[in-house]
């Protein structure tokens, strides 16, 4: 890797571990300075701004969701298509530190615009794949839709599902307000995709109670 790439990596790297451990909002610039013992030309050499360091964090964890998704497939289509949504949905325990971020600054603009960046990076790395799953189960008879474009509305859909998921970890009876949510995404999704009630599961709902918890 040549010197300016691997400067860019290692100013990622760093926040990175910052963010986690302090949040994005309590880490500043200077802070990761300190922490790689280089200058604010080479900083701003790469990034503009400190949030565009943690939307090409995002970004980058939407492209190790998809690589454990690709890992792990399984070999059915049904297995498959729960094994997706669950990396494509950012639930995981891997994007814990990430999502900690993101519902710090859900009101305020940056969180909006992470948001959208990480649902944007999400759809391109990931819909390909939906797609394919997808017209394997329409062949099998096991799933209805009309055309590329049903099955975009419908992925985009449950992302946006997705992120008010993750929003109630901030409201006071979590479980109270989740597990309704979780069966309305299940069921939502399996109609806008004519599968048959109880194919969709995305998430255990014992799982995602753990989840918000941490979060």
């Amino acid at each position: 890797m040549r010197k300016g790439p691997r400067k860019k990596q290692d100013i990622l790297n760093t926040a990175s571990v910052l963010f986690a451990q302090k949040g994005y909002i309590n880490t500043s610039i200077q802070d990761i300075l300190d922490q790689l013992n280089t200058s604010k030309g080479s900083f701003y050499h790469h990034f503009k701004t400190k949030f565009e360091v943690l939307a090409e964090l995002g970004k980058a964890q939407a492209q190790a969701s998809f690589a454990r998704y690709e890992k792990n497939k399984p070999f059915d289509a049904q297995s498959a298509l729960n094994a997706l949504l669950r990396e494509a949905s950012f639930i995981t325990p891997e994007n814990v530190p990430l999502l900690r971020n993101l519902i710090a600054l859900q009101d305020d603009f940056e969180g909006t615009a992470l948001l959208r960046e990480m649902q944007n990076a999400v759809s391109a790395i990931f819909f390909p794949a939906f797609v394919s799953i997808m017209l394997q189960l329409k062949q099998m008879e096991e799933a209805i839709f009309a055309n590329e474009h049903s099955l975009k509305v419908a992925f985009t859909s449950f992302l946006s599902a997705c992120a008010l998921l993750i929003s109630q970890a901030k409201t006071a009876d979590r479980e109270a307000e989740t597990l309704p949510l979780l069966r309305a995404v299940r069921r939502h999704l399996e109609a806008a995709l004519g599968m048959s009630p109880g194919s969709i599961i995305v998430i255990e709902a014992d799982e995602l109670a753990l989840i918000l918890q941490d979060l």
